[in-house]
């Protein structure tokens, strides 16, 4: 990555659901531990992006970023 970038990743609550059950269309995209929300937040962490837990973090993110 050679821009910032910042993201978010939404869905990380469905990672403590029991196997089997799903909230919404996206769960049923979820076939592997590597499709989590966790594990995508991990790989844009590894690749260099600021990763933010919540929407209410990415105004400091944005401001860490552009000083």
């Amino acid at each position: 990555i050679t821009k910032p970038v910042i993201a978010m990743i939404a869905g990380a609550f469905q990672e403590r659901y029991p196997p089997g059950m799903s909230f919404g269309h996206a769960a049923a995209m979820i076939t592997t531990g590597n499709e989590s929300a966790s594990a995508k937040r991990t790989a844009l962490a590894e690749a260099g992006a600021h990763v933010a837990l919540a929407l209410e973090e990415i105004p400091a993110q944005l401001r860490r970023v552009l000083q």
